[in-house]
């Protein structure tokens, strides 16, 4: 009797086995990102088919490529001034539908926007100040929040734009923390992760929008510059 039930017992894992082999995969293919090595972000336009992603085309180039079916296929395009990093980061405001990208090299171009669903983009001036490197950015409400690295290691400091007036400001300061590497807002909080500048360890702060408004200091107005025509 035993020999007969693992004989069965067998041929049902043979069975299985076969029919699971001759199933179809469960993913569909899409498409492809012509000569896209390495994705850093994405962004999608609700209800529209639209996606916008950024990453790593290879040879030294970074490149922002939009989608308007879903992803199935893709056209490539370019930002004014200077070319993106690898460490670029993608955010839309859902209000406005303005799109953003920051680039993690701060300069005087580091950020840049998309009125037309990513079709054209505009280089916006930001602080550079102190900061080597930018590592974050959240949209809520009304402002662009970002958030670094910075070469002088006191307080790491968080800057928001007002999308509207393009005004800079200087929201407040987190001392003993020489970095900024993560903003995420969550149930009308702003999280705020910020490196501990001696300790091993990543403290968090949370902020109400009240407190950021009364904590913001204007630092300057943005210069926004057009994407040159026939590119």
């Amino acid at each position: 009797m035993r020999v007969r039930i693992m004989v069965c017992l067998a041929a049902t894992i043979v069975l299985a086995t076969t029919a699971l082999a001759q199933e179809p995969p469960s993913w569909e293919p899409l498409g492809n990102l012509p000569s896209c090595w390495r994705v850093r972000d994405i962004a999608e336009i609700p209800g529209s088919g639209i996606l916008i992603a950024c990453g790593y085309a290879g040879g030294g180039w970074y490149y922002v490529w939009r989608s308007t079916d879903g992803g199935r296929s893709w056209t490539r395009t370019t930002l004014p001034g200077t070319y993106p990093d690898e460490g670029m980061r993608l955010a839309r405001d859902s209000a406005s539908g303005c799109l953003w990208i920051l680039q993690s090299t701060p300069s005087p171009s580091s950020l840049y926007r998309s009125t037309d669903d990513g079709q054209s983009w505009s280089a916006v001036s930001g602080p550079a100040g102190n900061l080597t490197q930018n590592n974050t950015m959240e949209v809520v409400d009304n402002y662009v929040y970002l958030g670094g690295t910075f070469s002088t290691p006191y307080s790491a400091l968080l800057y928001r734009l007002n999308q509207t007036s393009l005004q800079w400001e200087m929201v407040t300061d987190y001392i003993e923390c020489n970095a900024i590497t993560r903003l995420k807002y969550n149930n009308g909080k702003l999280l705020v992760f910020a490196k501990d500048m001696t300790l091993p360890q990543t403290r968090i702060f949370s902020h109400t929008p009240s407190d950021l408004d009364r904590l913001a200091k204007p630092i300057g107005v943005a210069t926004v510059t057009e994407p040159p025509t026939g590119r």
